[in-house]
């Protein structure tokens, strides 16, 4: 149970450090490139930039469903534990949460088919 919080914060923090790769990436691509990267122009495999792409998709997968551990710990921790969650690790994970989504629905520049072509 002592553990629990430590979990707790890592996966809060779990969003915003997968947005920061992202835009990290976005932004070291657009650089070497000199304007923003569309679909397919260039292949994110292809650009031979430091960050495996690989490593950003799993990133990505795992913020997607890291909502369900979250939950399940905040439940514990405040239900079971009777302890206390800092304000600030729930408001970065669902600011970051919810930024992922409207972004990817929104998908700005067409960076997420980018991404994932």
């Amino acid at each position: 149970m002592k553990y629990l919080s430590s979990i707790h914060k890592w996966v809060s923090y779990l969003p915003l450090s997968w947005f920061i790769l992202f835009i990290s990436f976005v932004c070291g691509v657009s650089i070497k490139l000199g304007r923003i990267p569309t679909y397919n122009n260039p292949d994110p495999k292809e650009i031979g930039f430091g960050i495996p792409q690989f490593f950003i998709l799993c990133l990505y997968i795992s913020t997607i469903v890291s909502i369900i551990p979250w939950l399940i710990l905040t439940m514990i921790i405040i239900v079971i534990s009777k302890k206390h969650i800092k304000i600030i690790n729930i408001f970065i994970f669902l600011l970051f949460y919810i930024l992922i989504f409207v972004t990817g629905r929104m998908n700005p520049w067409g960076l997420y088919d980018w991404l994932t072509d």
